[in-house]
């Protein structure tokens, strides 16, 4: 009799509480838990579709860029022809306007740009070549622009490519 006792009791307590008991139990969440998490979710998708928005116009303006660069007869390369830099390149793009195995010569083109108002650097590869970036960054939305106004300047020479970094 005890037995049977125990076991309606245990039964009893088992549909007379609710589930957040058994979940509490259990180690799991509980209902208002499980609301709250829920909610944190609808939040964190609505913000990330803001987010996809704001990175449909920023694709569709790098496109656009792409397109009027091809216009330009600009090319796009993932490939050093002289090998692979000495030390990685730190924009996804980048302008290359010019390569020299003369240092000099490459960093005074470099140091004219500069003094243009343009952001150059040097890309140096171990074998002692030199080629210059007119300027870089992570979308080529403003690259147009940039090449129009250094052809303008006499710094970007009609063979300037433009080398996108694997990722």
């Amino acid at each position: 009799m005890k037995k049977v006792f125990r076991i309606l009791l245990i039964l009893s307590i088992l549909c007379l509480s609710g589930c957040d008991f058994m979940r509490r139990v259990a180690g799991r969440p509980t209902g208002a838990e499980l609301e709250r998490k829920a909610l944190k979710l609808e939040q964190l998708k609505a913000e990330k579709t803001a987010g996809t928005d704001s990175a449909d116009v920023s694709a569709a303006k790098a496109e656009a860029a792409l397109q009027e660069l091809e216009r330009m007869d600009v090319k796009l390369s993932s490939v050093f022809r002289f090998g692979t830099p000495a030390k990685p390149v730190k924009d996804k793009y980048s302008i290359i306007v010019g390569v020299f195995r003369n240092a000099a010569s490459a960093s005074r083109i470099v140091e004219k740009a500069k003094a243009k108002g343009f952001g150059a650097y040097l890309i140096r590869f171990p074998d002692g070549v030199n080629a210059v970036c007119l300027d870089g960054g992570g979308s080529p939305a403003a690259f147009p622009e940039l090449i129009t106004k250094a052809r303008k300047e006499g710094l970007c020479p009609s063979d300037a490519w433009i080398y996108v970094k694997k990722d």
